[in-house]
């Protein structure tokens, strides 16, 4: 039998130095053309010292901490036109330039559904 993977999420992992998570904020990703106006957020940003977490009702997440920012898209049914974690991530890289990017990460997240469990 042949089981096909399902990827759920995929993530853009960015590695920086000396990153600011308090730098993104919802009215500045629109201001600056980084998300479109239209987007909302799912529920209310989550700001603290080390962490700032934007969950948009779209699917995309915006995550910064001091040395990382990640942004993941739940992809579900989308087509491959539809994700734009990618598009966001570069958007993020092009407007945040004076930082020192040191590595990024694509990390997708998925399943193999099976039949039954001995087919697992």
């Amino acid at each position: 039998m042949s089981n096909s993977l399902q990827i759920s999420e995929i993530a853009v992992s960015i590695v920086a130095k000396n990153l600011n998570p308090a730098v993104l904020n919802p009215d500045f990703l629109k201001y600056t053309g980084i998300i479109p106006a239209d987007w909302e957020l799912a529920n209310q940003p989550v700001y603290n010292n080390n962490l700032v977490q934007l969950i948009y009702k779209n699917g995309v997440g915006i995550i910064v901490q001091p040395n990382r920012l990640n942004v993941l898209e739940m992809i579900g049914p989308k087509t491959p036109v539809e994700i734009q974690v990618a598009a966001i991530a570069s958007q993020l890289i092009e407007k945040l330039s004076q930082i020192e990017y040191q590595a990024v990460g694509i990390n997708p997240k998925g399943f193999v559904g099976f039949a039954s469990a001995e087919d697992a």
